[in-house]
């Protein structure tokens, strides 16, 4: 059991970090706009970042599970979009703290 565990924690923390360097370049030209509160930034930290990290995962494994129903019906591409790439650009690209919808669209899009 102790070593499914170290095994499942070392995916989880390699997915982190191959997320992270694959988004990385567009985190650099974000220029934000307006102060963000300092609640706001250790609430992103503590609570936000790591339930959307395990719905990143929760979307990477539904994925992999759906995948042959979305190339059947020729949405896979969509279909990675919506429950991988999407919770990713959420968790590691967006700048901490920035949790409204209009920075997030200027910095995402």
């Amino acid at each position: 059991m102790s070593r499914i565990r170290t095994s499942l924690t070392s995916l989880t923390f390699a997915c982190a970090l191959g997320f992270t360097s694959l988004f990385a370049g567009s985190v650099s030209a974000y220029q934000p706009h307006d102060k963000v509160d300092s609640t706001d930034m250790f609430l992103d930290a503590v609570a936000v970042r790591p339930l959307t990290l395990a719905g990143t995962i929760v979307g990477g494994v539904a994925f992999i599970i759906g995948s042959p129903f979305s190339a059947i019906g020729g949405n896979l591409e969509e279909s990675f979009d919506q429950l991988v790439v999407e919770p990713a650009k959420y968790t590691f690209v967006r700048p901490l703290g920035h949790m409204t919808e209009e920075p997030l669209a200027k910095h995402m899009r």
